[in-house]
């Protein structure tokens, strides 16, 4: 599983020079359990290169045919922005990097390379580090910030959904986004919570789950 892991990566690799698109590799998280006691929730975690957890997205049926002590658990962070004027905010993604993916939920995967998790503290700075590069905002529009759920994918990845308000309205968002935005996203989508129903449907069907959990349709 591994090697055909390694020979989907490749390919990946040969696709993302040809296009003139970024494509990196590093040490990044996995989930191995989760226990909860007197109210806080504890994760251990272990580590996998991306390469093999990016490729093993191509082999989920051999994965689901071994069990789930071959799968991947590369764990990543979902993130619902909300404006103070109730918009939801998504990211139309750029070419910049690659991926097969055109509308995401901010977030991303959780890196080694880019910050070590120890603790809770860590986990959400991950994520918030994820929301200001990618909405080119700074940590002073953060208002309130949760945990919501976890779950794991079809892929056999593990997400960790949050919610995040920001003290912004969407004009203004927009705004800081045109001027100090990283490139990941092409724009930005500031959906009014009336339209919201009918805007999920241009997301991937694996999306719409998170949807679900978070009880907005």
């Amino acid at each position: 599983l591994e090697r055909a892991c390694r020979n989907s990566w490749d390919a990946m690799l040969t696709e993302a020079r040809t296009t003139n698109r970024l494509l990196w590799d590093s040490e990044t998280y996995r989930f191995e359990n989760a226990t909860m006691h007197d109210g806080t929730l504890s994760l251990a975690l272990s580590t996998i290169p991306f390469s093999i957890r990016f490729g093993m997205n191509e082999h989920t049926e051999r994965v689901k045919d071994l069990g789930i002590a071959y799968a991947a658990m590369g764990m990543f962070t979902s993130c619902l922005v909300q404006t103070s004027d109730a918009a939801s905010v998504f990211i139309e993604k750029s070419d910049k990097y690659f991926t097969r993916k055109k509308y995401a939920w901010v977030g991303g995967v959780l890196s080694k390379m880019e910050r070590v998790l120890r603790s809770g503290g860590d986990l959400f700075g991950a994520l918030e580090d994820e929301v200001m590069e990618e909405l080119g905002v700074g940590a002073q529009v953060f208002d309130g910030q949760s945990l919501r759920a976890g779950y794991l994918t079809e892929n056999w990845n593990v997400c960790l959904l949050f919610s995040q308000t920001i003290s912004l309205s969407a004009r203004q968002l927009q705004q800081r986004f045109e001027q100090a935005g990283d490139g990941e996203a092409k724009r930005l989508m500031c959906i009014p919570a009336s339209e919201l129903r009918q805007q999920a449907c241009i997301f991937e069907e694996r999306d719409q789950v998170k949807f679900a959990i978070l009880d907005l349709l």
